[in-house]
């Protein structure tokens, strides 16, 4: 039997891993078909899904469906993989059988929706509101917000000084006077603007320290180049 049967319902046109559980209901439907009418006869089903074939091979199986093949497969049932389109008569006859079923308005199988599309469903709604609060998050977020505009699952920062570069938070005169904890400025007295960017890129207290940063690169690429990361700390930690 082939179990080109990805047409058995709608669902199942969405993603590889739904062709892949529309195979195994296939095989599913044909073993208890053969156990209702010929529980003693001998059964080789055939089919073209080579993944599934593997997936009952695998010796950790988390899928309940294949789980289900597994235990009812007997001494009577035999399971054989033939190549997909090189002409096989009861290959072809089941591809034209699934095409036929293909237009029919009715489906015989739902086989609902598969708990990986529904992982995936809800972390994509989990992002997209996680991102539409970060669009919203006011004032207090904004400077990190033009640095990292897109809400991101795998970034993560530990560094004490690219914090304070991301978040222009730290022991710079802006921070300070903002908080009213030191009426202070910058000792260049060049910047009114005297936060945490200020020393990294423009204080020319700070210009021996300076091998390659500049005003003009920006501080994305100062977190993306190792030596760049490396002297943007060297500077902070002297400030």
């Amino acid at each position: 039997m082939d179990t080109l049967a990805s047409l058995l319902s709608p669902e199942c046109k969405h993603s590889p891993r739904a062709s892949v559980q529309a195979e195994v209901v296939a095989i599913q439907e044909t073993i208890k078909w053969k156990t209702r009418h010929f529980p003693q006869s001998s059964c080789h089903i055939h089919t073209d899904g080579l993944s599934v074939l593997m997936a009952l091979q695998n010796h950790q199986i988390r899928n309940d469906l294949i789980q289900w093949v597994r235990i009812h497969i007997d001494s009577n049932i035999a399971l054989h993989w033939v190549k997909a389109h090189i002409g096989v008569e009861g290959n072809e006859a089941v591809d034209r059988a699934v095409k036929e079923a293909a237009t029919r308005d009715s489906v015989d199988i739902h086989l609902g929706i598969l708990q990986n599309s529904v992982k995936k469903q809800l972390k994509d709604l989990l992002i997209s509101e996680w991102q539409r609060r970060w669009d919203n998050s006011g004032e207090n977020c904004r400077f990190t917000h033009n640095i990292y505009p897109k809400v991101s699952r795998t970034r993560c920062l530990f560094n004490n000084y690219d914090i304070q570069a991301v978040s222009n938070h730290g022991l710079c005169p802006q921070y300070l006077r903002r908080f009213n904890l030191r009426r202070c400025s910058c000792r260049c007295g060049e910047d009114e603007h005297d936060d945490i960017h200020h020393y990294i890129f423009r204080c020319p207290l700070l210009g021996h320290l300076r091998r390659r940063i500049h005003p003009d690169v920006h501080i994305l690429r100062v977190f993306s180049h190792p030596i760049l990361r490396e002297e943007m700390r060297t500077i902070l930690r002297t400030v």
